[in-house]
């Protein structure tokens, strides 16, 4: 019943306050001048004065009531107001906070929406609504979601579409480069990938080549939920497509529909089709760029450096498991033995990169703190936690490391004592050997480490030759306390999605996985090249979360890690000026200087 009423109130107030601010906000600055008038002050003061606070409230409360419903803090419905009433703001410094931050929004909005809008309209008629509509974007492509209506847009390369001439004969397969800006883009081809192409490739357009794909996701920007579908990224997907790029736009679930777990989840089915079926609209699965901007550049990084860091754990642990046998005595490899076991961290990632050397096990400054000394931060910025014992070591992990690629059993001759006595090791003796020894590593493991876990790990993706991230989160926590100091952290979708529990914030954000697995981090299993890029007047996320990822990433022994700051460029627009000339020669100037490292960025 207490619920029901506050769902009433919360109807009421919503219909209430609307009008309110569509008159009560052109009327303010009216009544401000009229202040001044002498005489008529004397009543426009006061009233000028009601009105104000009136604003403060309703555009806060209107604010709360559209965003701050779907998973309010516990600490909001205690007393008879919170079982009754909806989560609202009573402060007035709080109330002060989300008026400036609905201002910068709809200003923004003003700026980069409308004129986004019309141009979208232009496309979506004028070039996808004519007959040739249908060999540029192949449209509702079913990826596998679990979630009802998940559907991806594959924008098709110009080449992959040959020109008929006008006796009938099949066009020159060569795809065109006039409309390429780096014509080196595809020297790489087929020879790269170690295949030729075939009857259907020429038939299909791109002959000896296919084109570099980049999967962009949709990043919601709320109350706007328009903005995390994937038909809103039309122009930037054209754009890249008449760069010479194959790309691919994905519907991926977001909160509330869902937290940050069937984010992932839609991700990895995303990159597991693209990986089996892009060849079919002239897209080399061999080079596969993953590109966000925002909370999807988040989820972006956080995908992969999930499976990164599962991965070694279990290679660490394997390592130890041979390291523990071969201290016992109980196996000993021949030399030039090709049934020599290879640790799954040894293994190629599908880059062409061989893993380095086994790394040394952690030392104990990587272990995160406890969350009562939570304030204390590490060097870099990244700060840690000690989450909750993690499970035993017993069948647990045997069956990870079953899952994850352990290796066969290799090929094993007697020990030093156990050719002496003529004897093998029993079963029991090396289950006793193998208990201990992934006692020992596990040990040696950060607790935070031993719960991070690969989402829907039985979906397998593709290796990914490069991330280009706009203005990512990478550090969840340190977003948080940036949005708590703005007053809008109860409007944001950043906690409630990735927690909403202060440990699983930090389980689901990649600068802490990276910290705290950087003495055991295979850095083959990451792509091998990132692109940051990010606005210096970003007010919703802020460079130092870009800044950050990159020295955490080349710490970890990234090959490539690229940051590019644009000092005059915000949040939208860090992925607006790149299909949107915003007017002024500066935004062309950004959008030249975007697209050029872009194209630099994926040719190399």
């Amino acid at each position: 019943m207490p619920g029901r009423i506050s769902r009433l109130v919360a109807s009421f107030l919503r219909v209430v306050l609307v009008p309110t601010i569509v008159f009560g906000v052109p009327a303010w600055p009216l009544l401000g001048l009229l202040c001044a008038v002498p005489v008529v002050g004397i009543v426009t003061i006061p009233l000028f004065l009601l009105l104000s606070v009136l604003l403060l409230y309703s555009i806060a409360w209107f604010s709360y009531l559209i965003l701050a419903q779907a998973d309010p803090p516990s600490s909001a419905g205690g007393g008879l107001a919170g079982a009754y009433l909806p989560f609202l703001p009573y402060s007035p410094m709080r109330c002060l906070k989300i008026n400036w931050a609905a201002f910068l929004y709809a200003s923004t909005a003003l700026r980069v929406a409308l004129p986004a809008v019309l141009d979208w309209s232009y496309r979506r008629v004028m070039v996808l609504g004519t007959k040739g509509g249908a060999g540029i974007i192949k449209e509702n492509i079913d990826y596998g979601s679990p979630t009802a209506g998940m559907r991806l847009d594959v924008y098709m390369p110009q080449s992959h579409v040959p020109e008929t001439p006008a006796n009938g004969s099949e066009a020159s397969a060569h795809p065109g480069l006039r409309s390429r800006k780096h014509s080196t883009l595809f020297a790489d081809g087929f020879a790269a990938a170690g295949q030729g192409p075939t009857p259907q490739d020429h038939a299909r357009g791109f002959g000896a080549k296919r084109a570099a794909v980049i999967v962009f996701l949709p990043s919601t920007i709320p109350p706007l939920t328009w903005t995390g579908k994937r038909k809103t990224y039309l122009q930037l997907a054209l754009r890249f497509r008449r760069m010479g790029y194959c790309v691919v736009v994905p519907d991926i679930t977001y909160f509330p529909s869902a937290r940050i777990k069937s984010s992932v989840t839609d991700l990895r089915l995303v990159l597991r089709w693209v990986g089996s079926s892009i060849t079919r609209y002239g897209g080399d699965p061999h080079r596969i760029h993953l590109m966000g901007h925002g909370l999807s550049a988040h989820l972006a990084m956080l995908t992969l450096t999930q499976e990164a860091v599962v991965l070694s754990r279990e290679g660490h642990m394997e390592r130890a498991y041979e390291r523990e046998l071969e201290k016992s005595g109980m196996l000993r490899w021949d030399e030039g033995d090709d049934d020599a076991p290879k640790s799954r961290a040894h293994a190629t990632r599908g880059n062409g990169r061989e893993q380095g050397p086994p790394v040394e096990p952690p030392h104990e400054d990587t272990a995160w703190v406890d969350e009562a000394d939570s304030d204390m931060l590490p060097p870099g910025g990244v700060m840690a936690e000690s989450a909750a014992a993690g499970m035993s070591h017993s069948a647990r992990l045997a069956t990870q490391l079953g899952s994850l690629g352990a290796p066969s059993t290799p090929r094993r001759v007697a020990g030093a004592d156990a050719a002496h006595h003529g004897t093998s090791p029993t079963r029991e003796q090396r289950a006793a050997t193998r208990e201990q020894s992934l006692a020992n590593a596990e040990s040696s493991i950060p607790n935070g480490l031993k719960r991070v876990e690969i989402y829907a790990p039985e979906v397998a993706i593709p290796p990914i030759a490069g991330l280009i991230l706009c203005s990512g989160v990478s550090d969840v926590i340190k977003g948080f306390r940036n949005e708590s100091e703005r007053g809008i952290e109860h409007l944001s979708s950043l906690r409630r999605a990735c927690g909403p529990s202060h440990t699983s914030c930090l389980l689901h954000s990649p600068a802490h996985l990276l910290y705290a697995a950087k003495n055991i981090l295979d850095a083959s299993l990451l792509p091998p090249k990132v692109l940051l890029i990010h606005g210096g007047r970003d007010a919703c996320v802020d460079i130092s979360q870009s800044t950050l990822l990159k020295t955490l990433l080349v710490g970890c022994g990234v090959d490539s890690v690229r940051l590019r700051a644009y000092r005059e460029l915000g949040h939208a627009e860090a992925v607006a000026a790149m299909f949107l000339g915003m007017g002024g020669k500066g935004a062309t100037r950004y959008q030249k200087q975007l697209l050029n490292d872009i194209g630099d960025f994926v040719s190399t």
